[in-house]
Formats: C-alpha cells, sequence, structure tokens
C-alpha cells in the first residue's frame, strides 16, 4: 500500500471512530406508553399516549406522569380523574379531562396536580371542566396555552410560582377563575378570558402582575368588608394592564385604577 492509500485509510478509521462515539453519544427515542386506564405511570423521560377515552374509578383517581415524562392525549377524555405530575411534565392535546371531583368528604382531585416546587408544567390545547380544582400546581412554573379550565368547584387555575399563560380561559369557576398564591407568584397573561367566576377574574398575591390583551368581566367577589362584591383584578402589586377590558380592580385596601369601573 502506497502513502497516499494509507493516509486515506488513516482518514477513514477516524472517521468512523468518531461517527461510533457520535452515535454512542446521541439520546435513543423516548419510551412510549399507551396509556389505557387510570392508576398508569408514564415513566421518567417517556411519551404516553392515550390512545382511548378513560374513565377513573375510587381506586385509581389519576394517571401519574414522571420525571420531565408527557402525555398526548390524542383527542382523548379523562373522566371522574385526572393527571398527577411528580416533577417536570407536559402535557398537549387536544383532549379534555373531565369530572375530577372528591371521592371523599375530605378528599380532592384536580384536573391536574403538581406536588413538588422544583417541578415545571407546560400544558397546551387541553380542555378541563367540572372538577374539583381545574389545575393546582406547586411547580415553580406553569405555562399554558390554548387551555380552557370552565366550571370547577373552586379556583380553576390555581399556582404559587411563576404563571405564563397565553389564550387561556378560565370562567365560571366556583372560586377564581386564575389564584397566584404567595410571595413568590408572578403572573403573566396574554389574551386571558375570565368572566363568571365566584371570587374574583385573576387574583396574584406575589410581586408582578402582567395581563396583556385580556377580558375580566363579570365576576363577583365575597361580601368581605370593606371590599366590592364584582372583582375582577386582585393584586398585591399595582397591575401591568395593557389593552384588556376589565370592570374593577382592587389592591391595597382600594381599587388601582387600571379597569373602567374604578
Amino acid at each position: 500500500m502506497n502513502a497516499s492509500n494509507v493516509g486515506m485509510a488513516q482518514v477513514w478509521a477516524r472517521g468512523a471512530a468518531m461517527l461510533a462515539l457520535l452515535l454512542l453519544a446521541a439520546p435513543s427515542r423516548a419510551t412510549t406508553v399507551e396509556i389505557t386506564d387510570c392508576g398508569q405511570t408514564v415513566p421518567d423521560r417517556a411519551l404516553g399516549v392515550l390512545t382511548t377515552d378513560i374513565v377513573c374509578t375510587s381506586s385509581a383517581t389519576s394517571v401519574f406522569i414522571g420525571e420531565r415524562a408527557k402525555l398526548d392525549f390524542r383527542g382523548h377524555t379523562i373522566t371522574a380523574g385526572g393527571v398527577w405530575c411528580h416533577g417536570a411534565c407536559t402535557l398537549r392535546g387536544p383532549g379534555t379531562i373531565t369530572d375530577a371531583q372528591p371521592w371523599t368528604e375530605f378528599g380532592q382531585n384536580s384536573g391536574i396536580f403538581t406536588g413538588t416546587w422544583d417541578g415545571k408544567l407546560t400544558v397546551k390545547n387541553l380542555t378541563i371542566d367540572n372538577c374539583f380544582h381545574g389545575i393546582a400546581s406547586n411547580a415553580s412554573k406553569v405555562t399554558l396555552s390554548n387551555v380552557v379550565v370552565t366550571n370547577s368547584t373552586h379556583n380553576g387555575i390555581h399556582v404559587y410560582g411563576r404563571l405564563r399563560a397565553k389564550d387561556v380561559t378560565a370562567s365560571d369557576n366556583g372560586d377564581t377563575g386564575v389564584f397566584a398564591a404567595g410571595d413568590l407568584a408572578q403572573v403573566k397573561v396574554v389574551g386571558l378570558t375570565a368572566i363568571g367566576n365566584g371570587w374574583g377574574g385573576l387574583a396574584c398575591q406575589g410581586p408582578s402582575t402582567v395581563v396583556v390583551r385580556s377580558t375580566l368581566t363579570g365576576n363577583a367577589f365575597p361580601p368581605f368588608p370593606g371590599t366590592p362584591t364584582a372583582l375582577d383584578l386582585i393584586s398585591a402589586t399595582l397591575p401591568r394592564v395593557i389593552d384588556t377590558t376589565c370592570d374593577h380592580s382592587w389592591g391595597d385596601a382600594a381599587p388601582w385604577g387600571v379597569c373602567a369601573g374604578d
């Protein structure tokens, strides 16, 4: 073999070795799990796929989602139960969660629940109707897009961390349409519709509330002393309100002056 051929062979050998290393380093495709009943778990980093409409029972009230796992509804419905995320998870539709109500006098069941602060919840293209809470999340960050939450017994959307929502409806819920609780709560909503809720349209107890191109009207508020009986926007600090229709705001024992009826 002449010197030229030897050099070419060495180049090919180095190329083959590099390709092998790249293939080893490349992530494998996520495991796919078919979900056909409540009580099933989507493992960590796996993809769960609903292959049929499912109805939960009192012994299995949720589909469980592992760390960094995803659930694809594929147009199907979960009835009488919800989705429980153990860490960071992504839920995507189209699809529906309905009738997730308490099984016992003191029990409760949310359409979507996340229990860990270090988790992140992402929900896209889902409808959640007639649940105890629509979405109840302890995650540090919640991102919602094209989500409809209606007719919850209590809060439509209840979070403790940062909420980023786009094109979301939270209407006709028994308590607040969107409630961001605690000193760490931050809210930015674009295209929020919150109408006909029993404890206000949007309430944020944290340092930042931004509402853009939204409609918050016709929301009742309990007759607490010194507060109006109709409030659409309640915040701990002066909210930033842009291109938004609202009737009444409240904070620091007085209206903020950002809604039409203030």
